[in-house]
């Protein structure tokens, strides 16, 4: 395993937390590099190093949410199921949202479309992780789209509409929603 140095490690926490910080202050459209250099104390240059634009830098803070909501998870023997992998990490990723739901409204609320297409990435890789895995989807590539269409769509809205709203969200309800729209449809996809 490579590991990063830890300069490299610290300049990019430093111009992370400086877009977090501007996003609380402004829009995202309306940052500059230059903004986020000056917030970070870190050179243009230095910037450049690391990131291409602005967008990049918001697209490296998405990876890092989709690693922390992917970490240490998806091994799929651990599953007796799809639907029971499925579900795991649809709550991780309500976990997520509910855990950090001011950051992200801020973002969202700052950034047009780059959160809500990251968004919908980050939900697809899980959906697809989980039906290229299964042994009951595995071979049906039709079905495994259409399902894939189906969740990612509404399971995004949802995680958007969560974020966005100053209603308190039970999990634990939304699951056990889920897990009765996936007995289902994935009945239907057999």
């Amino acid at each position: 395993m490579h590991k990063e140095d830890l300069r490299v490690v610290r300049t990019k926490k430093l111009l992370t937390n400086a877009l977090r910080e501007l996003l609380q202050e402004k829009s995202f459209d309306k940052i500059t590099v230059n903004d986020v250099c000056d917030r970070a104390l870190v050179h243009r240059a230095t910037f450049y190093n690391h990131f291409t634009d602005k967008t990049d830098l918001l697209n490296y803070i998405f990876d890092e949410m989709q690693e922390q909501i992917y970490h240490n998870t998806i091994k799929i023997a651990d599953y007796t199921s799809a639907k029971a992998l499925y579900v795991d990490i649809m709550g991780r990723i309500l976990e997520y949202c509910i855990e950090n739901k001011e950051s992200l409204k801020l973002i969202l609320k700052n950034s047009t479309n780059e959160f809500q297409a990251i968004l919908l990435e980050n939900i697809k890789y899980g959906i697809n992780y989980l039906l290229a895995k299964s042994k009951e989807f595995s071979q049906s590539s039709g079905k495994v789209e259409a399902v894939e269409s189906f969740y990612t769509g509404g399971f995004s809205a949802l995680c958007v509409q969560l974020v966005l709203t100053d209603k308190l969200v039970d999990k634990a309800v939304v699951l056990e929603y889920l897990d009765k729209v996936l007995d289902l449809t994935l009945s239907v996809c057999k």
